[in-house]
């Protein structure tokens, strides 16, 4: 049941939720041009990841390792290192992990 339920929180804020804002501005670079705010959009938009694996296991340490490993996938799908379904497979992938965990 964890496992379903992180899966479809991930695809909640991952797509339904992020919105144009946050998919553009959680890159460091924007049309070659540094982003002075990605920092900030990209741990909110972690953060965000962050909150069901908290709610829903009562870990700090299962939500820490969500927080580092959203924030370094999507910096590197940002930085253009992966592609969106080598993105996507590594979320998946940490979900898995999350949910044996737990």
């Amino acid at each position: 049941m964890l496992l379903l339920q992180l899966i479809c929180f991930h695809y909640l804020f991952d797509f339904a939720i992020q919105g144009d804002f946050v998919a553009k501005f959680k890159a460091r670079y924007i049309d070659g041009n540094h982003n002075p705010i990605w920092f900030h959009v990209l741990t909110a938009h972690s953060a965000a990841h962050t909150l069901p694996v908290l709610f829903l296991t009562g870990s700090v340490g299962l939500g820490l390792f969500m927080f580092v490993s959203h924030f370094l996938i999507d910096y590197a799908k940002c930085a253009k290192e992966l592609s969106f379904n080598q993105d996507q497979f590594l979320h998946l992938v940490v979900i898995l992990i999350i949910s044996y965990l737990a």
